[in-house]
């Protein structure tokens, strides 16, 4: 539950990385002319759409996991304990059949 819990903090920082890296891009390289320039922030570009969209279909396939597990865990109660007998030492061990 924790993990679904942090998952839209997770899925903000995780779409809001790889675009600060290409806004980062873009002013290192803003007072470069040429066509050289252009063809590099594209390519950052579009490498951080790819890295976005794979880490939202990943983020997606975690949560809907941890949804799964949430459902079938069911609520947290106690029905039917199982008590352990909690002997000093072990009981000894069953006689073996005769042949």
């Amino acid at each position: 539950m924790d993990i679904l819990r942090r998952m839209p903090g997770i899925v903000l920082l995780g779409t809001a990385a790889p675009f600060l890296l290409s806004g980062l891009i873009r002013l290192w390289l803003a007072g470069d002319p040429g066509f050289d320039v252009a063809k590099r922030i594209a390519s950052v570009d579009i490498f951080a759409v790819a890295l976005v969209v794979t880490f939202w279909t990943a983020a997606l396939t975690v949560s809907i996991a941890c949804f799964i597990v949430f459902v079938m865990k069911g609520p947290g109660y106690v029905a039917d304990a199982y008590h352990l007998n909690e002997a000093a030492r072990p009981a000894p061990p069953p006689p073996e059949p005769r042949p």
